[in-house]
């Protein structure tokens, strides 16, 4: 049951650290842009991301590492492809929102329609 809660709430410190995460060059979706990251960055990252004293872990755990440790090797590899899951999902999430914007010649043209009709 421990472990049940513990991949419960890394899991939901994976997509609130990727919603949050910096889209420009520097973030987290750039830094893994072109690679797959290994178990052992994920689960530093979200060692050290989830440090605060509001962690519900703190009464349990004095770390969030300690937590990590506490898992079963098969959820630590479940809670890393759920991170691997959700970073592709945001990662092409981008990409199309991206490719929904109008090529800008389009819009070149819109703005010669608007001043001729102003």
């Amino acid at each position: 049951m421990e472990d049940r809660r513990l991949k419960t709430y890394f899991k939901l410190q994976i997509r609130e650290m990727i919603r949050r995460s910096s889209p420009g060059p520097n973030g987290l979706m750039s830094f893994f842009a072109a690679r797959k990251p290994k178990d052992e960055e994920i689960l530093a990252l979200l060692a050290i991301s989830t440090m605060s004293s509001q962690s519900p872990l703190h009464g349990q755990f004095a770390t969030p590492l300690e937590a990590l440790a506490a898992l079963s090797a098969s959820s630590r590899a479940e809670i890393c492809e759920a991170f691997r899951r959700r970073l592709v999902r945001r990662s092409v999430a981008g990409r199309s929102a991206v490719s929904d914007c109008r090529p800008a010649e389009n819009l070149q043209g819109a703005d010669q329609r608007l001043e001729t009709d102003g």
